[in-house]
């Protein structure tokens, strides 16, 4: 009888890693390599090759009838490219991730300005690499190092190994790159299925668009990350990579707690995805494919294809459960999407959050119907097709095994503490210069005395024995916001007449945050200036509770216009809308595809005084960036003295609903596209008011994307925002006015979420340098793709712009499109998934800033 067999390969106590081989018939398949350095044994773990050698019972070299690389990953690339290049393996055929997709040079882009070319190119070049792979913080630091520098010579070890394969006779391997779609490329692909259709191995996706989004997302997060990694080498460059690493990074532990991302995302949602059937029972195969939670903004939809497309092929015989038991890779909508499935395989090392909790706790529920096994725990497993009552054969252990990763002592990895982040309190470095001494300290970035005492010790007299007291120097460090006053001329709006406005905060929360004798004199300005202030919300009160207190005390002031919330998230707490009754979640018709599961962060309710869901007040927020500075900036806030025919518009190429709105505010023009337009020095024209209909990113909020015939295109960054800026800002770009580190429906009920700095945010760093307002969404924006373009976003848009030209401010302007749109929903498309969008819209949008 020709062999079945599938083996998952002892991946050692590394963390993460795959390599599977398969044995079909008179084929041989290899699967992912492991670990860079797994071409060796170590202590308690024996190499690739001489668990291969024990598998088919021969010594090396090994030919494979087929090599596959799902995705460009250093525990899937493993140890292939030294494998090949000492030919350990041959292969006839390869099917491989291309590597410009796999390493983001997606559509030509040639990173070098993006690296660098001059000293620093090789440390940026490899933290970044090093920080696209999934987190490796609490490695030891030796073992850091060696992954740090790994990451940098990765993409040349693929490519060398690419160009150095051959087959058994010595000639070069037909190599089909998955996703490159090159005329002789997608021939040699159509040839490798139907070599390997004998053996009922089929490639279920994913599809080209598919990769496509997510080889944008590389290449666009690749520049991204550079960027940071070059802005902090050179800021402070006594940083070693390693220091650098662990402060740029976070825990796997922080990953296991929270619903934090992985970094390899759009790497992993490129996995190539194998079905082998075989006599009618089938396997799946899926690399690191993130099914349960892609990750990677404008996938939901392709994803839910392709895992369709798995469950229709479905029941399987042997499910290897993808990204190493992620809990992003499995959750109860894809077992039940597999119903009928059995027997599930996990592969991976050992590291403390895979397999998940998560997805234990879901085998656990539902073990009456599985059986599984997992190399972490079982080592080497064989799966073999032809054994039907026991067809798993294991090298320690048993099947189901329930154990949390990291709860066996053998099994804990060595923690290592990383570096913090930010400076918590002053701390002195001491270098001597001629007898001199030079004190270089780093102060918090908030108001307030900061004294330094210096202990000089007179090494003369130590010399001689003798018993002396150190002389003191006090030394007093006076920071820009010394004395908690005004600064000269500064006057709440810059003057104008404001209506009666009531201010709520917590003044306990918001003195931790910018300094108690701040707190207090800002309170007392906005009293004295005729508003109200309701300082009482409890530093740890949940929005309910600051709610309750809040809208109690807003319901008692006559004549009051707006409310105004001051401080950021941690002063003053959002409420995490599901902005969707149980009725008309219940209605849609399909598994939801919002990347928010429509539920958002609002601040509407602080202006809801009757009690009926829906604000009665007009709502804006100063967040605090922990800087009174910050907050004065936001109060004083000016109108722009330009007209509002001086607009600046900038739009993505595929939202033209937007030139119409725009040539409401600047007649007879268009808005700036992108393409062809990119981000550069601040233009001209950004003075006054601004529109952005663009691409947005929660995970990066520092900039604005619009898309040309390759891709995603960077149009509008940080660094294009001037140094002085009047007038409002208005997207709708996907989650623009967000101002921390999650959205609501990604952040656990367990934590907080975390503020962002202004330099970190498009929408604080306007703000800081002085806009009136910043209106925008908290979650992903829909907008309208057809003429007229009267439904989803562009019905809000032009009433907002429309009120503000009449000269409404821009709080009022927004509360009162609110209105209207709500009332007018559904606009032109009447269905449930319409209703649930424009219910979104309405709600998610906010204004950030005085807005007065």
């Amino acid at each position: 009888m020709s062999p079945k067999r599938f083996h998952l390969l002892d991946m050692g106590n590394k963390i993460y890693g795959d390599c599977l081989l398969c044995e079909i018939g008179q084929k041989r398949i290899l699967i992912d390599g492991g670990h860079k350095g797994d071409e060796v044994s170590r202590e308690e773990f024996r190499s690739i090759p001489e668990q291969i050698a024990e598998i088919l019972g021969e010594d090396g070299p090994f030919h494979f009838d087929l090599l596959v690389v799902t995705h460009a990953h250093a525990d899937h690339i493993g140890c292939l490219p030294e494998l090949v290049a000492e030919g350990v393996i041959t292969a006839e055929w390869a099917l491989v991730a291309d590597e410009d997709m796999g390493f983001g040079h997606f559509g030509g882009q040639d990173l070098a300005d993006a690296f660098g070319a001059d000293a620093l190119s090789v440390q940026v070049r490899s933290i970044t690499r090093a920080l696209q792979e999934e987190s490796r913080i609490d490695l030891s630091d030796e073992e850091l190092a060696d992954f740090v520098a790994d990451a940098d010579t990765q993409e040349s070890r693929y490519r060398a190994m690419l160009s150095g394969l051959v087959n058994k006779a010595g000639k070069a391997s037909k190599i089909a790159r998955y996703g490159n779609k090159a005329t002789a490329n997608l021939r040699t692909l159509k040839a490798l299925q139907k070599e390997f259709a004998t053996i009922g191995m089929t490639i279920l996706g994913p599809t080209q668009e598919h990769l496509e989004i997510c080889a944008r997302a590389l290449a666009g997060d690749t520049r991204r990350v550079a960027r940071r990694v070059r802005d902090s080498v050179e800021s402070d460059s006594t940083l070693g990579a390693i220091e650098l690493y662990r402060q740029l990074a976070f825990s796997p532990q922080d990953e296991l707690a929270s619903d934090m991302p992985g970094k390899g995302a759009a790497l992993n949602d490129m996995s190539v995805v194998l079905l082998f059937e075989l006599d009618g029972d089938k396997v799946l195969l899926a690399g690191d494919m993130q099914f349960a939670s892609p990750e990677v903004s404008g996938l939901n939809e392709s994803m839910q294809a392709l895992a369709d497309r798995v469950a229709s092929e479905g029941p399987f015989k042997l499910y290897k459960v993808s990204h190493h038991a992620a809990k992003n890779a499995m959750d109860q909508d894809i077992l039940d999407s597999i119903q009928g499935t059995r027997n599930l395989v996990m592969s991976g090392g050992t590291d403390p959050a895979h397999p998940s909790k998560q997805v234990l706790k879901l085998l656990s529920e539902n073990s009456t119907n599985l059986r599984w096994a997992r190399t972490d725990q079982n080592k080497r497993i064989t799966f073999d097709l032809a054994k039907t009552s026991s067809p798993f054969s294991l090298e320690r252990g048993k099947l189901n095994d329930l154990t949390t990763p990291g709860d066996s002592e053998a099994l804990a990895p060595q923690m290592v503490s990383p570096r913090p982040a930010a400076v918590a309190s002053p701390r002195v470095e001491r270098e001597s210069r001629s007898g001199s001494v030079e004190i270089h300290a780093w102060i918090p970035d908030r108001p307030g005395r900061v004294t330094i005492t210096v202990d000089i010790e007179d090494s003369e007299v130590k010399k001689q024995g003798k018993a002396v007291a150190p002389t003191k120097h006090p030394l007093d460090v006076k920071m820009v916001l010394d004395q908690a006053d005004f600064p000269s001329g500064w006057k709440l709006a810059s003057g104008r007449e404001l209506p009666k406005l009531v201010f709520v905060t917590s003044r306990e929360a918001l003195s931790q945050k910018i300094g108690a004798d701040w707190a207090d004199l800002i309170l007392d300005r906005l009293e004295k200036e005729g508003h109200a202030v309701f300082a009482d919300i409890g530093a740890n009160d949940t929005y309910a509770q600051a709610g309750l207190k809040a809208t109690g005390f807003v319901k008692s002031v006559r004549e009051a216009k707006g409310v105004v919330l001051l401080g950021g998230y941690e002063v003053v707490p959002p409420r995490k809308l599901d902005v969707l009754d149980p009725i008309l979640r219940n209605e849609l018709e399909r598994p939801i595809e919002d990347a928010d599961n429509y539920i958002v962060w609002s601040d509407g309710g602080y202006g809801d005084i009757d009690g009926d869901s829906m604000a009665e007040l007009p709502v804006s927020r100063i967040p605090d960036c922990g800087s009174a500075q910050f907050v004065l900036n936001c109060l004083a806030a000016a109108e722009s003295t330009a007209n509002v025919s001086q607009t600046f518009g900038l739009r993505n190429a595929a939202r033209p609903f937007a030139d119409q709105i725009f040539s409401t505010l600047v007649p007879g023009q268009k808005m700036l596209a992108s393409s062809p337009t990119s981000f550069g020095p601040p233009p001209a024209a950004l003075s006054a008011g601004a529109y952005f209909m663009l691409h947005g990113s929660w995970d990066d909020t520092t900039m604005f994307w619009g898309e040309d015939a390759s891709g995603v295109v960077e149009a509008f960054e940080i660094g294009s925002i001037p140094n002085r800026f009047q007038g409002v800002v208005f997207t709708g770009c996907c989650w623009g006015a967000l101002i921390v580190d999650k959205p609501a429906a990604r952040l656990p009920a367990s934590r907080n979420p975390a503020a962002l700095a202004t330099d970190q945010s498009i929408a604080l760093k306007f703000l800081s340098v002085g806009a009136q307002a910043f209106v925008g969404c908290t979650g992903t924006h829909y907008s309208p793709t057809q003429a007229p373009y009267n439904y989803f976003g562009g019905p809000l848009h032009q009433a907002f712009w429309s009120l503000h030209l009449q000269g409404i401010r821009p709080a009022e302007a927004l509360f009162i499109a609110k209105q209207e749109y709500l009332k007018k929903i559904p606009h032109a498309v009447d269905s449930p998934l319409a209703r649930a969008i424009e219910l979104k819209i309405a709600r998610q949008f906010c204004c950030l800033g005085l807005g007065w």
